[in-house]
């Protein structure tokens, strides 16, 4: 696939109403209904589900096709007597700084 920005490229089912963006749970890495729960659920394992997502579609896809204003890396360390790990997810995009919106992608 050649470069994509385009969301359902990159998270299957989203959709868009204005003024509603979804995102369906099933997009996400391993997110329980209970931590998807609008009042009870878990915003850090819905932001970790969706950074994981991202990262795992980026990195699909072939180096030449990738996105270059915008990037997602991880990196994992372990403690072995703690028995964590630590997820770190890093996002780089190449903005404008006059509004602070990503810049096109090159030709």
């Amino acid at each position: 696939m050649a470069l994509t920005k385009v969301p359902t490229d990159w998270l299957e089912n989203y959709s868009f109403s204005d003024p509603n963006m979804t995102i369906p749970r099933g997009d996400l890495d391993g997110i329980t209904a209970a931590e998807a729960n609008a009042t009870t659920g878990d915003i850090r394992e819905i932001v970790r589900g969706l950074l994981e997502a991202l990262y795992q579609h980026h990195q699909s896809e072939p180096f030449a096709d990738r996105l270059t204003q915008f990037r997602i890396s991880k990196s994992v360390s372990s403690d072995p007597v703690a028995n964590t790990q630590e997820i770190t997810y890093s996002v780089r995009c190449i903005v404008a700084p006059e509004d602070v919106n990503v810049i096109p992608e090159p030709e």
